[in-house]
């Protein structure tokens, strides 16, 4: 008898009817902030991992990204405690996850496939 191995697709600390179902599968290239050069495991903590916020549950779980660089130099530039921050990229395949605009114009949520979760960092680049 042949075993089968079960992988579970998402992170289990992902709410229920996480991702949302009108998310989109990731592809292309998405930017985020960091505070480390090169990108640290600690740089892609979700805000649910962090403790942070309240409700949206499933938007928590997500990392919050951008689709171009230039959103966030304009966020940079008009919220002064990301002054600091570094921006990094990453190119995503579908099978990296799933990406929806979520919140202001320009701010994206991603979810990651569990297989990816721990080691997302090794994929982002400092670019600014």
């Amino acid at each position: 008898m042949k075993e089968t191995t079960f992988e579970q697709e998402w992170p289990a600390n992902y709410p229920p009817s996480c991702p949302p179902e009108d998310a989109a599968p990731t592809g292309g290239d998405v930017y985020r902030f960091v505070g480390n050069d090169p990108p640290k495991p600690d740089d892609m903590r979700s805000w649910l991992e962090l403790g942070l916020g309240k409700g949206r549950d499933c938007q928590r779980a997500a990392l919050s990204c951008s689709l171009t660089r230039e959103h966030l130099e304009e966020v940079r530039r008009a919220v002064p405690t990301r002054r600091s921050d570094r921006i990094a990229r990453a190119t995503l395949s579908v099978e990296h996850g799933k990406l929806a605009q979520t919140g202001a114009l320009g701010h994206h949520s991603l979810w990651l496939r569990h297989r990816f979760h721990s080691s997302i960092h090794r994929l982002f680049e400092v670019v600014e």
